[in-house]
């Protein structure tokens, strides 16, 4: 009986030709691999290194380019293209596009085209053209193991709403253990915020590669989960792992900092990421670190610092948007859209047959939703899910939906009407709800579910309308230290967040949501509570009791106590935070920001002063 050479079968004697000087042989065995899993970042490491030993450099070029597609920052892939030069000879990739998709287009019904063609765009980062042909090829081949993990790294790349959690379970029920699969998978996790399953595929990939790239990967995943359950000793055992597999990665580099930060050691945090970062201020890679580093001299008071650290980070920030096609104009017209008109009240007997939970925790991003969020979930009936994000996901699936039936309009159409919905309508899109609610929830013996959706408060309107007893917070901060906090955080590249990296816009994008929210919330008939950030910390007892009595719950002082938050995963940037006892540390930081702040003063002063908080 013959048996197939594994992958790692190939790769292993790929590399020992490699070292041996034998570079056609490397690449002649390392195709094999590819053939197999055409996604195989490590195989296709292996042959663009043979075949820029070789003297092929536009080859090398090609593999190198398709390796960032689907590894994005892998150092190996970056190295090799910095060494051929930035141009390498290569032809136009408009014209590779071209040239793909007339091949495509000569056999329509066959994947093997359209996904070629999506690998091609996706390694020029055009995502315009990459995911409608991934798409393609993945309708066309529903069980091609190939596909199905660059789809999900076209779907990364853009700013639409993507159900990861199934994307990555597809891609597993096709192929449970290929190195691509499972990478992709990993990364589909990620966004999504499964740390169970992070964890899970983390682990798989660390003990199926422990030496390869992918494994390099799935330790900075798994240390992170480490990392945001609060966990400092297995997140720095992972940490030194991960340096010793990459050691001239930065992944590992924004771990190692948080580390010794949070063992107290600050100062030396900021000298090694300045180290890092000394050398590669223009790399997109060293975005993370720039944010961290100027978190971590605000915390010591060097504003100065602070601000020449974040404005590169902003920069870097922007760029990458732009890159992935992030567009903030889309979320503004979105939000112009969903203007609220007046909402007339449900039939009294509907209304009253519907249940009281959820609750909608709502604020600009930093405002304190997630500190709330958390303080609330300490308390034995309650359970936050932490911007999972189900009002957007629903109002996708709504559109989708009405499309289907020929519907232009879409939810905005309904939502501008003052009428209530179709009852038909309302159940389904309520059901559709609690179902998104479903996938995550981990506690569904606690009656009182929380969404926690900063942003959700555009969609105030369809909350009226689904849940006419559903009770809204909304939390308040300081504008001006909002939009500082916002400025020197990293998010993920989406249109709702892309205002974030200009001073300017993020003044102008909290100018415009409160705009909205102050008109919206004159025409709902909800109940709605407001807590100031400033007066929590000032007294986090007082306003707590005041706001689990308006959520109709007893009073429980375990939500005081930070340390039932250990072990607790949190997904937002702020993760620090919620299991530290509360302090005023971050109240009134912007007065030493005010030059920096200034082009965003003139769409926030008014909020200032109507607020009541102090002009400065």
């Amino acid at each position: 009986m013959t048996v197939e050479p594994s992958g790692a079968t190939y790769l292993r004697t790929a590399a020992a030709a490699l070292r041996r000087g034998a570079s056609s042989e490397a690449v002649r065995r390392i195709r094999p691999a590819i053939v197999l899993d055409p996604g195989h970042a490590d195989a296709t490491i292996l042959a663009a290194m043979g075949l820029r030993a070789s003297g092929d450099a536009l080859a090398a070029v090609r593999l190198f380019r398709r390796v960032l597609a689907m590894r994005p920052g892998d150092p190996y892939a970056r190295g090799g293209l910095a060494e051929l030069g930035p141009d390498s000879g290569q032809p136009s990739r408009a014209h590779d596009d071209q040239a793909l998709l007339a091949r495509a287009r000569e056999s329509p019904g066959q994947s093997l085209g359209w996904r070629a063609l999506g690998l091609s765009a996706l390694s020029a980062g055009r995502r315009s053209v990459a995911w409608p042909a991934l798409r393609r090829a993945a309708l066309l081949s529903p069980g091609d193991r190939a596909t199905l993990p660059l789809l999900i790294l076209a779907e990364r790349r853009g700013g639409a709403r993507v159900n990861w959690i199934a994307q990555a379970d597809r891609a597993l029920a096709v192929d449970p253990n290929g190195s691509a699969t499972l990478e992709a998978a990993l990364i589909a996790y990620r966004e999504a915020r499964d740390s169970a399953a992070v964890l899970r595929v983390g682990k798989q990939l660390m003990l199926g590669a422990p030496g390869a790239s992918g494994a390099y990967q799935a330790t900075i995943a798994v240390a992170d989960v480490a990392l945001r359950v609060r966990d400092p000793k297995t997140a720095g055992r992972l940490a030194a792992r991960a340096e010793v597999l990459w050691p001239g990665s930065t992944a590992h580099a924004a771990l190692r900092a948080k580390l010794l930060r949070d063992a107290g050691q600050r100062k030396a945090a900021i000298g090694y990421l300045q180290d890092v970062v000394a050398t590669g201020t223009d790399d997109p890679d060293t975005v993370g670190l720039l944010f961290d580093l100027a978190s971590m001299l605000d915390e010591e008071a060097d504003a100065v610092g602070a601000v020449a650290a974040l404005t590169a980070a902003n920069r870097l920030a922007a760029a990458r948007s732009a890159e992935y096609g992030v567009d903030r104009r889309r979320f503004l017209t979105v939000l112009d859209r969903l203007a609220v008109n007046t909402v007339h009240p449900i039939d009294p007997k509907t209304a009253a047959a519907l249940d009281v939970s959820p609750v909608f925790l709502f604020g600009i991003p930093r405002s304190g939703t997630t500190l709330i969020g958390e303080m609330l979930h300490r308390h034995p009936q309650v359970e936050t899910f932490d911007e999972v994000d189900p009002l957007p996901d629903l109002v996708g699936i709504e559109n989708a939906r009405r499309r289907a039936a020929g519907d232009r309009n879409g939810l905005a159409g309904l939502l501008a009407r003052p009428q209530p919905f179709e009852p038909r309508d309302a159940e389904t899109m309520r059901e559709t709800f609690h179902s998104l609610l479903k996938r995550h929830e981990k506690h569904p013996d606690r009656p009182v579910k929380v969404d926690k959706s900063p942003l959700g408060l555009v969609y105030i309107g369809l909350v009226a309308r689904l849940f006419p007893r559903a009770r809204v917070v909304l939390v308040l901060r300081h504008p001006a230290d909002v939009c500082l906090s916002c400025l020197m955080q990293e998010f993920a590249p989406t249109d709702a967040l892309a205002s974030f990296t200009s001073v300017q816009e993020t003044g102008d994008l909290y100018n415009r949501v409160m705009s909205f929210w102050t008109e919206a919330t004159a025409t709902v008939p909800l109940p709605i509570h407001t807590v100031r950030y400033e007066a929590l910390v000032e007294d986090p007892e007082s306003e707590m009791k005041r706001l689990t009595g308006f959520l109709g719950l007893g009073w429980d002082p375990g939500v005081l106590d930070h340390r039932r938050s250990i072990g607790r995963y949190t997904a937002t940037p702020n993760y620090r935070q919620v299991a530290r006892p509360i302090n005023r540390d971050a109240v009134a930081r912007w007065m030493r920001y005010r030059d920096y702040l200034a082009p965003a003063w003139p769409h926030i002063e008014p909020w200032v002063k109507r607020f009541g908080y102090d002009v400065g």
